[in-house]
């Protein structure tokens, strides 16, 4: 007597998915491992012999042998180029850092440019107070309140006119 499970089983493993049927006996995933199972099994009796068998196995090997050879090689790869651009990144900022200090450096000396060009505004012939009058001969603005009543003339182009007006600015 033939046990109705089985001749089930086989009947279900015989048919496509598409046209399976439910059955009374037995669950559909089970099916589905059977007939996953039996795949393999056919795919395994199409290898002629043991040697077919070993070589597709090695060459599977191999094949991911190569895939992870590769693999390391392109992550190798990679991190020399991150290791090379962290170099560049690290060789920027040296740069940006000089460039930095020769724009500060370059700013100082513009600004003692421009105070050199500034007209001084201390009087010409103490040096103490701020400059508030001009010679009317020669134009120079040069002395302050107290030195323009004790000096003849310009003092700095020896202008002997002594005409002297207080300039506001």
């Amino acid at each position: 007597m033939t046990n109705p499970i089985l001749t089930e089983i086989n009947t279900m493993c015989g048919r496509r998915e598409t046209n399976r049927q439910t059955s009374p006996y037995i669950d559909n995933n089970l099916i589905d491992k059977i007939i996953n199972n039996n795949n393999i099994i056919n795919n395994i009796n199409n290898i002629k012999n043991k040697d077919d068998f070993i070589n597709s196995c090695l060459t599977t090997n191999d094949n991911h042998n190569i895939i992870e050879y590769n693999l390391k090689m392109v992550i190798g790869a990679l991190n020399t180029e991150i290791n090379y651009l962290r170099t560049e990144i690290s060789n920027f900022n040296i740069k940006v850092k000089n460039l930095e200090s020769e724009v500060e450096y370059l700013r100082e000396k513009m600004e003692q440019m421009e105070e050199k060009q500034k007209p001084d505004s201390r009087c010409c012939v103490c040096l103490a107070r701020t400059k508030e009058y001009a010679n009317f001969g020669c134009g120079h603005k040069c002395l302050c309140s107290t030195c323009v009543i004790r000096v003849d003339g310009c003092p700095l182009c020896r202008n002997p006119h002594n005409h002297w007006k207080r300039i506001i600015d």
